[in-house]
């Protein structure tokens, strides 16, 4: 008895078209034997296209998606297929789709799904909530199809905080393999502003402290030509060093805020960030006045040969306050309280300036720190006149420490001198003689004192 296997392939064909919409029946119809189930599997696959594709992602069955795309089963103008793909990390099925796009399917690239993204806006922000370790195949594979990097308005934002910059976006929430692609494009621009005018290198700094890829990122952009000493519209005296340098991260964990925080300024330093820039806010300046427990920064930048810490360049400013014009690095650890700081420059640094701005008064006026008076005269670069302030300020402090800094800064004072020879020692005399008024007038007794026991001491010597 003839069966519907013996029906002409037209007529059953015809059949299969005009039956209602029935998917198990017409799946179990397509079973009914091996004939039959080559001729009608096309159309079950050309019919069902949208389900044969998103199970095809789900179940990761690459077989169905084959298959779908051997029958040449119509993609939805949605593009669902390659959107289910990505967001189910499917790199393979993403490149059989790409493919056969390129074959002749109508697959649209830009289409939207219903957060407003495209497939590469979709690509980027699925893969920045990835492990590391996951390659970004799917970008660089939608990248190479010629998918927009611009696809979108700037400040046209979506369900996310993305304000249209696609390299905003992937640093703040992708991977630095991520943000390699898209630079290695050459379809993104790197040295974009945000819309509160700040560079991306920046931004990048403010997005990533909480991130384990942070160096590889700030190298990538680097690299692909971010200005490593752009003075952004939004604040001209904040640098990308300057921005590592402030704690404005407060938000990030005290560990990044030290040790990662360190390896990020030597890599702006290593590319070419100047460290004595801005002229008006050295960054020396700005470590001390922002220095964490560790000084880990500061120590760093201490380092480098190149840095200013007299202020060099500040100083000969034409606008430049007076205080500025006597600061040094010193003068600002002592004013900042950062004693241990002040102590690191003098003992680290030759070329510090130990006379300018009078740090060995600072040592006496701000706090009476021996350790740093110490150092100071230990340099044996300490000027007359640094020498008679200092004594003037100790004697007007009346007190312990004061007197006890007077004994030590006497004692510095004249073995420096018999040094130099008979003129200096002789100099050093008439001004102790001079300080003994200075006394009188502070009523100082014991400074009195201890001047005159010096006076007596250097006449018998």
């Amino acid at each position: 008895m003839p069966g519907l296997g013996d029906l002409p392939v037209d007529v059953f064909l015809c059949i299969l078209d005009n039956l209602k919409d029935d998917r198990p029946s017409l799946n179990n119809l397509a079973l009914t034997c091996r004939d039959l189930h080559n001729l009608a599997n096309p159309t079950l696959y050309r019919k069902y296209a949208e389900e044969a594709y998103s199970w095809a992602a789900k179940k990761y069955n690459e077989a169905t998606l084959r298959r779908a795309l051997s029958y040449s089963a119509a993609i939805p103008g949605n593009s669902q297929p390659l959107f289910e793909a990505i967001q189910y990390h499917r790199p393979q099925f993403v490149k059989m789709l790409l493919h056969a796009r390129g074959e002749g399917a109508n697959l649209d690239i830009e289409a939207r799904n219903h957060q407003g993204f495209t497939p590469l806006e979709a690509a980027v922000h699925i893969h920045g909530h990835m492990p590391a370790s996951i390659p970004p195949t799917i970008i660089k594979l939608l990248l190479d199809a010629g998918a927009n990097t611009q696809p979108r308005e700037r400040g046209n934002t979506a369900d996310c905080d993305y304000d249209g910059s696609l390299l905003r976006y992937a640093v703040k929430y992708g991977s630095a393999a991520a943000v390699q692609h898209l630079i290695a494009s050459g379809r993104v621009d790197v040295k974009e502003l945000s819309p509160n005018g700040w560079p991306l290198l920046i931004d990048a700094l403010t997005d990533i402290m909480q991130g384990h890829e942070a160096t590889a990122i700030v190298e990538h952009l680097i690299k692909g030509g971010a200005d490593v000493n752009m003075l952004p519209p939004a604040d001209p005296f904040f640098t990308p060093l300057l921005y590592m340098i402030t704690d404005y991260q407060k938000h990030a964990p005290r560990d990044f805020r030290d040790k990662d925080r360190a390896t990020m300024l030597a890599l702006l330093l290593r590319h070419g960030a100047e460290i004595n820039f801005p002229v008006p806010n050295p960054p020396i300046r700005v470590a001390i006045k922002h220095a964490s427990p560790t000084c880990v920064l500061v120590d760093l930048l201490l380092t480098y040969p190149a840095l200013d810490v007299n202020y060099t360049a500040m100083a000969a400013l034409p606008n430049a306050r007076e205080e500025d014009r006597s600061a040094t690095a010193l003068t600002d650890a002592i004013e900042s309280a950062e004693y241990s700081i002040a102590v690191r420059l003098v003992q680290r640094r030759p070329d510090l300036d130990v006379n300018k701005g009078f740090p060995l008064v600072s040592a006496v006026v701000w706090g009476r720190r021996m350790p740093l008076a110490r150092a100071l005269m230990e340099t044996g670069r300490l000027s007359n006149a640094s020498y008679r302030q200092a004594m003037e300020a100790a004697i007007r402090e009346k007190c312990f420490d004061g007197n006890l800094m007077l004994r030590l800064m006497i004692k510095s004072w004249v073995g420096v001198a018999e040094l130099r020879g008979l003129r200096d020692v002789d100099y050093v005399k008439q001004q102790l003689m001079d300080l003994k008024e200075v006394a009188r007038q502070a009523r100082s007794w014991i400074a009195l004192g201890i001047l005159k026991w010096s006076i007596r001491k250097m006449s018998r010597d």
